[in-house]
Order: C-alpha cells, then structure tokens, then sequence
C-alpha cells in the first residue's frame, strides 16, 4: 500500500512539473538587423545572362508561438547600392540592364535545441520580389568614358518595367544565445527565385 501511494505522489509531482516547465513558456517577439549577400545563379534577363551577386541588409521579427516553432518575417533586397548592372556588347549596339528587387519572406522556424547556448533552426516558407528593371541601348558613340553607361539624354531605347515574382524557401540557421535576450545568428537559404537564389546572413536578435 504504501509503494503504491509513494508511485501515485510520484507520478502527480511529475505532472505537476511537467505543467509547470509547459507554461514557464511565453510567446515572445524578436527582431534582428544584419548583413548578408544574395547571389542569383544562371540569371537571365532581356536576353542577357550573367551572374547576379549583392551585398544586402536584413531585418527579420519573429513570433515564438512555443519552444519549437516560430513564424519569421524577413526583408532583404538585391541592390548593391541600389542598382545591380549587367551589360553586353553586339552588332555594335551596346544593351544595359539595371536591376533591383526588395524580397520579403514568410517562413516557417522549427528550432532544435544542441545546447544550453546554441540551437539548430529549420525554416521553410515563400519569397516575394518586388522588382525593379531598366534596359538601355544604344551605340559605341552615346557611352560614357572607357566604356560606361549610355548617355542618359541619347539612348536608342529606354524601358522600365516592374513586376512581382514568387519563389518557395529553405533554410537553416545556426544561432548563438550570448544573454537571455540577445543571440548572434549566422544563416543561408536557397530557393527557385529567378533561376536560384542563395542566400547567407549574420544577425543580431533581441528578443523582447
């Protein structure tokens, strides 16, 4: 009888623990500022292929709903100092492409505990492009000194268009809590955008 009471206020003293570490838990929000480079593989446009590569900010804030999962919202852009330049020379006429795209995403965080101080996170989730492209032509005699950009008053053609494209994401992100609330963050990401998208960044988080 007495074994069996001692199992029974065992057992309750472990739910009630257990209750307790669950609700020690509160949703939080957390916000990062950092640097990265977003790299376009293959890319491709106005019938020019070349390599894209730019450094970037990165502002991401997330929700914690619980100690594994999380919902991020991330902004970056492909810019360069606003303004991404690719051209090429043929049959005389010169052809130059502008090109910018601010990113938003929308991920999925499932976070892994390695140790007391750092955890492994797994997201998935879409990526939006807002971009911007400009093409200009013109000839050998309306560029700039030693091969710069057309004239702005003598292009042969001038064309701005805007569009939006989507993409899916994945990604990891390994992350370093240096105080309760602030973390280093070192991440990369790769997805279908244009024709690949990787993606790498370093972060601080506060969370609040």
């Amino acid at each position: 009888m007495k074994k069996i009471i001692a199992l029974m206020l065992l057992i309750c003293s472990s739910s009630i623990f257990a209750e307790q570490v669950v609700t020690d838990f509160k949703p939080n929000f957390s916000v990062g500022i950092g640097l990265g480079s977003n790299n376009l593989n293959s890319f491709q446009l106005s019938g020019i292929s070349d390599e894209v590569k730019s450094a970037s900010f990165y502002l991401t804030l997330d929700y914690q709903f619980d100690e594994q999962w999380a919902a991020r919202f991330q902004l970056s852009d492909i810019c360069d100092y606003c303004g991404v330049s690719f051209s090429e020379y043929q049959n005389s006429i010169f052809t130059e492409v502008d090109y910018q795209s601010t990113l938003y995403g929308l991920d999925a965080v499932y976070k892994l505990p390695i140790s007391s101080d750092f955890s492994l996170e797994l997201t998935a989730g879409i990526l939006l492009g807002d971009e911007t492209v400009i093409t200009e032509t013109c000839t050998s005699n309306n560029r700039g000194f030693l091969g710069g950009h057309c004239f702005p008053d003598e292009p042969l053609t001038n064309n701005k268009t805007s569009s939006t494209e989507m993409a899916f994401s994945i990604g990891t992100n390994l992350k370093y809590q240096i105080f309760e609330s602030w973390a280093l963050q070192l991440g990369v990401s790769a997805s279908n955008y244009r024709q690949g998208l990787t993606q790498t960044n370093f972060s601080v988080i506060y969370q609040f």
